[in-house]
């Protein structure tokens, strides 16, 4: 070493070689002090926090000190977790854990993975891997958890995939799940600031530092404050919990179920749909997530509808039950359904907005007993039969109206139609004490709010297919087909989806029912394909402008009117 200096304070030896060996002498250096503070460690005594003694040494509580030397070895572990209410979490996303929907934060400052103890004791099926916790040191200091525990995490991003890992359980983390740099480096997760993207397995998983599109300040304001003052309100509802942990809909006395009456008892049987082979297992997965979900059970019923799936845009699937032969069998119920037009009157002096979207509405009401195996449908997999009210049922639309309806009877400034719901109110502060109420008294009943699908406090809203401020209400053009690509219908169901969706339209087009007459009289023709004259493409072409100048209905006026006539 003595040699080695002295080479080092020489100036005749070349600077290349002067860097090099003060590099070794660097290295050795920091060998040393790592030696003396590995020797101290060694004699450090965790019950007096001394370094006088080891643990071996000390004499007082040395079964605990045995325990504490085995859980130091992982004493190194650590997680980062900096909450800031008033700024969106970035990293957090949803997922199912054994069927129940869960908030996942990607912590990149976790050196482990964390589930919450709350949530590991309601999960049956999940294996201790080590009855030993670990101590743990976080920004706050120093924790324990109380052991590990293997669980499969799926992620709404990534369809029919789970992924395998080793979780600590932890009490009091504001988030179901964390996951550290273990299961970012096993998985390959991405995480592109600069592209503003996280993905997995090549699935966007969240947009990170999204903008939030065109909100006003005074808009922004209001909503990290009404998102501060009400933390605990959105502990309740952000979470977004999964249907199966939902409270039945028969609190505080209420009985709220879906049933089907038949008018005669004659069971509704039919084979099972072909399914195309690139289908089955997306398909298969579909059931088996149901089932999990306990949306679905295996069925015995001697009733069958025939089942098939539709392609989404994900290229994920949606399953479809034909209960055709079944709605001919069932007595329809006289609930009052609501006009959209009537649905929208009373809206005059309302300058602030709010939409909220119910999660998977229909499938948050049970199904009767009784009427559940009369839901039984058959796909080449198997037999099954709905827990919960399904899609297609002739009935379900007004079920869902009825139960929502009682749920939130007794509030005023809001609107229902089936699982949208309208809050308009005339100033900012009413408008969050209202957003409140209607939330709270969904949460109480046991239905979810999709938050991805709702519209908070704004001054202009789209709301079934229309545009409403303060002004008035508009027709949303946003999904009205151009008409330089727009393709003439050749057949008479082509033209009656025309007609249909021109109709949708009719309060905002002066005189429709005259300039679409010609056009009706069309399907009474037999004469396949179906010719356009000129004259009548010219009609389509007025009611598409027409229609695209967004004509404004004004809110209705309660002041008084005075109508004046001519003696006839």
């Amino acid at each position: 070493m003595r040699q080695e200096l002295i080479r080092a304070g020489d100036e005749n030896v070349m600077t290349q070689e002067k860097m090099e060996v003060l590099h070794k002498l660097a290295i050795s250096s920091r060998s040393i002090r790592l030696e003396k503070t590995s020797e101290k460690s060694k004699r450090y005594c965790n019950y007096h926090r001394s370094s006088t003694h080891s643990n071996e040494q000390c004499r007082n509580k040395k079964h605990v000190h045995k325990n504490l030397d085995a859980k130091n070895q992982n004493k190194e572990k650590s997680f980062c977790m900096i909450i800031e209410p008033q700024q969106p979490m970035d990293n957090v996303v949803q997922g199912t854990l054994e069927g129940q929907r869960v908030n996942v934060l990607i912590d990149t400052g976790a050196t482990i993975n964390i589930i919450n103890k709350e949530l590991s004791r309601k999960m049956t099926n999940l294996k201790v891997k080590d009855e030993n916790g670990v101590l743990l040191q976080s920004v706050t200091g120093e924790t324990k958890s109380e052991k590990s525990i293997n669980l499969e995490l799926g992620f709404d991003a990534v369809p029919h995939t789970k992924y395998k890992l080793e979780a600590h359980v932890l009490a009091d983390t504001p988030f179901d799940i964390i996951l550290g740099t273990p299961f970012m480096r096993e998985q390959k997760l991405i995480i592109d600031y600069a592209d503003g993207k996280m993905k997995l397995d090549g699935y966007l998983l969240k947009d990170i530092n999204k903008p939030q599109g065109h909100i006003s300040e005074p808009d922004r304001k209001l909503i990290e404050r009404a998102c501060t003052a009400t933390s605990e309100i959105n502990n309740k509802t952000n979470k977004d919990f999964d249907v199966t942990e939902c409270e039945p809909l028969n609190k505080d006395g209420m009985d709220e179920y879906h049933y089907i009456t038949l008018n005669n008892t004659e069971p509704v049987f039919s084979k099972p749909y072909k399914i195309p082979e690139s289908c089955k297992e997306a398909l298969h997965n579909e059931i088996q997530d149901l089932i999990n979900r306990k949306i679905i059970r295996e069925s015995h019923s001697c009733y069958a509808s025939p089942a098939f799936p539709i392609l989404k845009a994900d290229k994920s699937i949606r399953l479809i039950i034909d209960f055709r032969k079944l709605n001919q069998k069932t007595v329809k119920e006289s609930f009052p359904f609501p006009n959209i037009d009537d649905l929208l009157t009373g809206l005059q002096g309302a300058t602030k907005f709010s939409s909220l979207d119910l999660r998977q509405g229909y499938y948050q009401i049970k199904m009767h007993e009784n009427s559940i195996p009369l839901t039984a449908f058959v796909t080449p997999f198997g037999h099954y039969e709905f827990t919960r009210m399904p899609f297609g049922l002739v009935n379900a639309p007004r079920t869902f109206q009825r139960i929502v309806s009682k749920v939130l009877n007794g509030i005023s400034n809001i609107r229902i139609y089936l699982d949208d719901i309208l809050i308009f109110t005339k100033q900012d502060e009413s408008h969050y004490e209202k957003i409140k109420e209607v939330v709270n008294r969904l949460h109480s009943n046991g239905l979810e709010i999709n938050w991805k699908k709702s519209d908070i406090n704004k001054s202009m809203i789209k709301y079934l297919g229309r545009i409403i401020d303060k002004d008035g209400i508009r027709a949303d053009t946003s999904h009205l087909p151009s008409l330089k690509e727009y393709q003439w219908p050749t057949t008479i169901k082509k033209l009656q989806s025309l007609i249909g969706m021109i109709n949708w339209f009719r309060n905002f087009v002066p005189d429709l029912s005259h300039d679409l007459h010609e056009i009706t009289e069309k399907l009474k023709t037999k004469i396949v394909p179906i010719k356009w004259k000129e004259d009548e493409k010219a009609t389509i072409i007025k009611i598409f402008n027409q229609i695209t100048k967004q004509t404004l209905i004004h809110h209705i006026c309660q002041r008084s009117s005075r109508l004046e006539t001519e003696n006839v």
